[in-house]
């Protein structure tokens, strides 16, 4: 097992580890990502299919392995007891296609098992995934946490030209 794999699953943070989570099973990507992450809510069973084109739709990525991880690790407290947080962004073929998701349970400890791509995920499952700032929507400004500023910073970054109406020129 590789020993970066191996550090980023402790055992000892999580009271049950699936034993093909393994180097062999999910190769190391040539990116991990950290930064630009979004958690999407599912509210009713969908097939792998649709959570997957439910991410792409919100300009982001499904997370790997890896990336699941390191995202746990740094935010358990940020996961809603009794539920799963899945990475759609890595599947391996052991028996079925097998996708990693991290449970939290009720009384706190967490499982890093393995699920099964061609099943449903349900209202208790979180879906991890990555924006690219180039790529994400855009909000409207009556539903957006953003400042104008920042939806200006946006608009460009997807390489765009902004002309302010009044001539005033953004920063």
């Amino acid at each position: 097992m590789n020993t970066t794999l191996e550090k980023l699953i402790n055992k000892k943070d999580f009271c049950y580890v699936n034993g093909d989570l393994t180097i062999a099973n999910f190769p190391a990507p040539e990116k991990i990502q950290t930064e630009g992450w979004k958690i999407i809510k599912l509210n009713k069973g969908v097939p792998s299919e649709e959570a997957l084109a439910e991410i792409k739709a919100q300009g982001c990525r499904p997370a790997n392995v890896y990336e699941l991880v390191t995202w746990v690790n740094s935010h358990k407290e940020e996961i809603e007891k009794g539920t799963w947080l899945v990475a759609l962004g890595q599947t391996a073929k052991i028996d079925y296609h097998r996708v990693p998701h991290v449970y939290r349970y009720s009384g706190g400890d967490f499982r890093f098992d393995l699920g099964y791509f061609g099943n449903d995920w349900h209202d208790d499952y979180y879906l991890l995934c990555f924006c690219d700032e180039s790529t994400q929507p855009l909000t409207t400004l009556e539903t957006s946490p953003l400042t104008l500023e920042q939806m200006i910073g946006k608009v460009v970054m997807a390489g765009f030209t902004v002309t302010p109406i009044d001539g005033k020129v953004m920063k």
